[in-house]
């Protein structure tokens, strides 16, 4: 037995030949009775070796020796009679074929079809005994008909003209004037393919849907869906009952982005996500799309907005899709849409694939340094510094210009732009993205909607359990140590010192996450030094207005590369949002002081190394602070350079209703929320050059000797969950 050669795959992508030998010519071939059922299946048992040797002869020594070895099986070629009669522009109708793949080492015989033969190979009737050595006419082809891949590229339109009712002549003629090139007989014959495929998986997604629907309704699920004008199922939106509570209680923050491969339908799914009382991730909606146009995301935020009982969120994270930041806007114009961060890196290394090396690493790096930059002079360095890297005439710098640093697009991920806003130190869809990767290990592309749902169902299911343990204390009871170690009575001495702070949180109901938070923050206290630089009404103006005409002197610390990313998944007791970086300007602090009231300024510094660099903390009455890091804005939760800054002064009086009410079952109003809704104020001028809105202008200034009462944390009003320290001991 000769062992085939391997022919390189090169050679053999350029051999996709057919050599067919002719069983029955439909309506035209006659075959005889003398071929055998036992000559055919020798046929088939056939094994045929490789002679290429290499002489650029393309195979033909091989293929000829596989039809020699065909014709010489016994009763196999006798009686055909060939008549010439058929125009076909594909040639001829075969049952049996020799062909010879592309990854094959010699020839086969298999079955004939009309699509193989249209990839390139050739009918030779010259094979059979009367055809006198003739190849017929090969395949018509043009220089200007559409090829496979083109037609596919288009099955999405396609599919839209089939679903619009338009008629196939005039389907055909669309599909031309559209790609600018003709439609062959082969070309047609794939497009009715495409069409009876899409006409199929629609009337079994019929069926599925109204399985689904129905599974909805008996679970009494929240249910919202849109239908095209032939009654099919084009958008679906659902909730269950504790996933509407989570949505109503926490839309505030929503994070969304949507995903594939989680349906046989190829519909994309699409998630909102929350975050909860105990810093845990929760699915609050999720919806099935056809398309991601911008009228499937309007539905989305509407059946959203419904969930929520009209409430809208005040912040939105999403990536960089301009249809959904479309649907936003017009659905949520109050809700400060923000872009992750993410995104926006991957959108900037898509358009730096031509840079030399290093340029776009470094192009990443200055954008990092602007978007992180806790000021707008910071910004505008930062920018200038990116735009005069690159080559004016460069591409990249025209993204960059126009794009990335664009009007309206700045706003979307610059944090000088709103230091303070409530975001729970999220900057990136990465929670959703990790909702979306549980999900998926849990279906498959080709599932059903009901088998989807289950999925999602248990998923949710799963994260209501993990937040309802952390709130219930955990699984295991814990066990009192029977002695402590030095740093434990330290703790345990700082904790009954600040008792009424941790009480004046509990009293409000905080979760186990905020209590937990609390606790830590209180012990991290011990590592900074306080110096009170002012005390007094008058006296904290004064100064304030001092350190905004000369920022130097407030010896605040600005790190621009202090912005890195912090995983949202992981636990943030003590550790997200503390830092020793001031998140915000000089101006903007005091202009978030304009209308409290302030009795003492103080400097919080590290212990070490030491530094006269730190934070600025404010304090006020009924235990009011507010420090330069921002974190009661941000996070919602309590700062140790205030606690610091508290311990020093004496105070002993604090409001638990500075923590934000995402972390607490109280309905008490959150004192900070003022504060956390003022943008950062800026001149035309500034605006202008960073490419920045011009905020609101500033309220008119409250006399501090007037006796009317004052909005933000010290309404009288709110003074009455204040905790002293002599009634929390």
């Amino acid at each position: 037995m000769t062992l085939p050669l391997p022919l390189p795959l090169q050679l053999r992508l350029q051999l996709r030949v057919q050599l067919q030998l002719q069983l029955q010519l439909q309506l035209q071939l006659q075959l005889q009775p003398t071929l055998t059922c036992r000559g055919h299946r020798q046929v088939r048992e056939l094994v045929f070796p490789n002679l290429e040797d290499g002489t650029g002869e393309y195979g033909e020594k091989t293929l000829n020796k596989a039809v020699e070895m065909v014709k010489a099986v016994p009763g196999f070629t006798r009686g055909f009679e060939v008549t010439r009669v058929s125009k076909s522009r594909v040639g001829c109708n075969f049952k049996t074929v020799l062909w010879w793949g592309a990854r094959q080492d010699a020839p086969v015989v298999g079955k004939a079809s009309l699509s193989a033969l249209a990839e390139g190979g050739m009918c030779l009737t010259h094979h059979t005994p009367t055809s006198n050595g003739k190849e017929h006419a090969p395949p018509t082809t043009f220089d200007n008909e559409m090829s496979r891949q083109d037609i596919y590229e288009m099955s999405d339109f396609i599919i839209d003209l089939a679903d619009s009712g338009v008629k196939t002549v005039d389907l055909h003629k669309t599909v031309q004037q559209k790609s600018g090139k003709r439609l062959g007989r082969e070309g047609k014959a794939l497009v009715r393919c495409i069409v009876e495929k899409h006409l199929e998986d629609s009337r079994e997604a019929f069926n599925d849907a109204q399985e689904f629907l129905a599974h909805l309704q008996r679970s009494k699920a929240h249910l919202w869906f849109r239908a095209d004008n032939q009654s099919r199922i084009t958008s679906i939106a659902w909730a269950s009952d504790v996933q509407k509570a989570a949505a109503v209680r926490f839309h505030s923050v929503i994070i969304t982005d949507t995903t594939f491969n989680t349906n046989r339908y190829k519909f994309s799914l699409a998630l909102v996500v929350v975050v909860d009382h105990e810093n845990h991730s929760q699915i609050v909606m999720q919806a099935l799309l056809s398309n991601e146009r911008q009228e499937s995301f309007q539905f989305v935020y509407e059946s959203l907005k419904e969930l929520c009982e009209g409430g809208s969120p005040k912040v939105c994270f999403s990536d960089n899709d301009a249809a959904e930041t479309n649907a936003i806007e017009l659905v949520f114009p109050g809700t400060v849409h923000k872009l992750c961060i993410w995104h926006t890196y991957g959108n900037i290394r898509e358009h730096g694939g031509g840079l030399g090396e290093g340029v776009l690493s470094e192009v990443i790096r200055k954008f990092r340094k602007a978007a992180f930059a806790q000021t707008v002079e910071y910004f505008l360095q930062a920018k200038t510094e990116l735009l005069a890297f690159l080559p004016r005439e460069s591409k990249m710098y025209n993204y960059m210009a126009n794009n990335i640093f664009g009007k309206g697009r700045v706003e979307k991920w610059a944090s000088c732009v709103h230091p303070g806003l409530h975001t729970l130190g999220i900057c990136s869809t990465q929670r959703v993205e990790a909702m979306n990767s549980a999900v998926k290990r849990l279906v498959t592309r080709s599932g059903t909607m009901v088998e989807l749902n289950r999925a999602l169902m248990g998923k949710v299911q799963d994260d209501a359990n993990k937040t309802k343990r952390k709130s219930d204390g955990g699984r295991l009871p814990r066990a009192p140590l029977s002695s402590m170690s030095s740093m434990e009575n330290v703790k345990r001495g700082l904790l009954k010192h600040f008792s009424f702070v941790v009480d004046a949180v509990k009293h409000e109901r905080s979760s186990t996450h905020a209590i937990k938070d609390t606790e830590a923050q209180v012990v991290a206290a011990l590592g900074y030094n306080a110096t009170c630089l002012v005390r007094g009404e008058d006296e904290a103006r004064l100064l304030l207005d001092e350190l905004v005409a000369d920022a130097d002197k407030a010896k605040l610390w600005y790190d621009t590369s202090s912005g890195d990313l912090i995983d949202p998944l992981q636990a943030t007791t003590g550790a997200a949002g503390v830092s020793m970086v001031s998140r915000t300007s000089v101006p903007h602090f005091a202009h978030l002081l304009r209308d409290q009231n302030v009795n003492s300024v103080v400097r919080v510094s590290m212990i070490t190394p030491p530094s006269e660099f730190g934070h600025l903390v404010a304090l006020g009455p009924d235990g009011f602070f507010l420090c330069t890091c921002l974190r009661q804005l941000e996070h919602g939760l309590l700062c140790p350079h205030g606690l610091k800054a508290m311990w020093t002064e004496g105070v002993d009086r604090f409001n638990g209703a500075t923590i934000s009410p995402r972390w607490r079952e109280s309905e008490t109003p959150w004192l900070m929320a003022d504060l956390a809704a003022k943008p950062a104020t800026l001149s035309a001028g500034l605006a202008a050059s960073a490419g920045l809105p011009v905020a609101v202008s500033q309220p008119p200034r409250v006399d501090p000797n007037s006796t009317a009462s004052r909005s933000g944390p010290n309404v009288p009003s709110y003074a009455s969950t204040v905790w002293r320290a002599s009634t929390a001991q």
